[in-house]
């Protein structure tokens, strides 16, 4: 099927503002390129099937990290207090189920409404992590960014994923034209993992969001795909069910909603049912959006639980900082070799976050206390930002310290502690 264009864009486009969600025609493209991802992403709802949820109550805290891939456009990019106030949104949204409206345009919308369900999940923001903080604003030439991975790659003007098994990484970038971002679903190389947003659809109010879209919900609509929720609608499958069983199928996403009395939207699907505009995974204007249902709540809490597919999120390995105590690095140039260790201490595994000057053969050595090298490699170091995941597991505990010389000759060392 076709990828979808809303109706009224070209009519109306002098008029408002249009939003076009990507997740589905990249998710697409990555199942056509990665065989095995297609298979992973069947395989999760045997998974999530076989799951058993212990406590309803239980608050997930997932922590979060912004890059702001500021290009010299006119575009606003969102600051530390419009990020805050686009946090509290999506805590308010996946906090509590808030009715909107005292008059809805008929019974059966009014049902769904009270329908709405508190999922339990709130986000939270790190002080610090490594050299890079829980906001990085990162000056680019890249004007638009199209819909492939590059945004995340260093070596193409991007900036890659942060520890993407325990933070949900999310790039504020310029998409153009009416796509207001795209998920990586779970189970995808976590070199490309998270969301990337258009500023144009970021924040609430205060905000460099756009009426109809300036109430936060297309964040809250991008990090449920993330975490494992489908759309209400598809694509490429027409009226394919989103494995939730009190969301009704929709042909196509809702954008302009009429309330007159007695008005409804009907689906084309089998049934002919009332559609659902007023869920987050809909696509109507955000002051309409109000809820998850009981199922979506238990499908993310699933991917959340000890066996689900995004459980490292919540492993408790993390915690965060004061809400609203941000640290904005700035990374615009790279004039200095630098390494930051994550996470330190550790039991197992430690990510080396490095910058380098220059690209050539690098190595790489842990040093224990006494100063004897225990292991040493060669390694073909990148211009510019880079991960390496460094394996600990068969040295004890105590204090090492990891060295690496760049391909400048620049050599740096740093502490690591090794705790189980």
């Amino acid at each position: 099927m076709a990828t979808y264009v809303p109706i009224h864009s070209y009519a109306q486009s002098q008029q408002r503002a249009y939003r076009k969600y990507n997740t589905q025609e990249v998710v697409e493209k990555l199942k056509k390129e990665n065989s095995a991802y297609a298979d992973k992403l069947l395989k999760m709802e045997e998974v999530i099937n076989g799951i058993k949820l212990d406590d309803s109550t239980k608050i997930f805290q997932i922590p979060m990290v912004f890059h702001i891939m500021e290009s010299g456009t006119t575009k606003n990019f969102p600051n530390a207090k419009q990020i805050k106030e686009q946090l509290d949104l999506l805590n308010t949204a996946f906090g509590q189920s808030k009715k909107k409206f005292t008059e809805y345009p008929n019974d059966k919308a009014e049902k769904f409404s009270s329908e709405g369900a508190n999922v339990g999940i709130s986000f939270c923001l790190p002080e610090k992590i490594g050299t890079v903080a829980g906001i990085n604003i990162i000056k680019t030439d890249v004007k638009t960014w199209t819909l492939s991975q590059d945004v995340k790659d260093p070596k193409k003007g991007g900036f890659a994923p942060i520890d993407p098994a325990h933070y949900i990484n999310i790039w504020v970038a310029e998409l153009g034209d009416y796509n207001a971002g795209y998920a990586i679903l779970p189970g995808a190389d976590a070199t490309i993992d998270g969301i990337v947003i258009d500023p144009d659809y970021f924040g609430g109010k205060n905000g460099a969001s756009k009426k109809p879209y300036d109430e936060g919900t297309t964040l809250t609509h991008l990090i449920a795909n993330y975490l494992g929720l489908y759309e209400l609608w598809n694509e490429y499958n027409y009226c394919a069910d989103d494995f939730v069983e009190d969301t009704p199928l929709h042909n196509a996403p809702n954008d302009d909603v009429i309330l007159e009395k007695n008005s409804r939207h009907i689906s084309m699907c089998s049934g002919n049912s009332v559609e659902m505009y007023m869920n987050f995974m809909d696509n109507t204007d955000d002051k309409l959006q109000e809820m998850f249902t009981k199922g979506q709540k238990e499908r993310l809490r699933k991917m959340l639980a000890s066996k689900g597919p995004r459980y490292s999120l919540v492993d408790g390995s993390i915690s965060c900082g004061k809400i609203g105590s941000f640290v904005t690095s700035k990374q615009i140039k790279y004039n200095d070799n630098t390494l930051s260790l994550y996470p330190n201490p550790t039991s197992s595994e430690v990510i080396l976050d490095m910058t380098a000057t220059k690209s050539g053969k690098a190595s790489i050595a842990i040093i224990n206390s006494l100063g004897a090298i225990l292991q040493k490699q060669d390694y073909e170091m990148e211009k510019g930002i880079q991960k390496l995941n460094f394996d600990c597991s068969q040295f004890s505990e105590g204090l090492y310290f990891i060295q690496v010389r760049f391909a400048d000759n620049t050599l740096i060392t740093k502490n690591l502690s090794i705790q189980r």
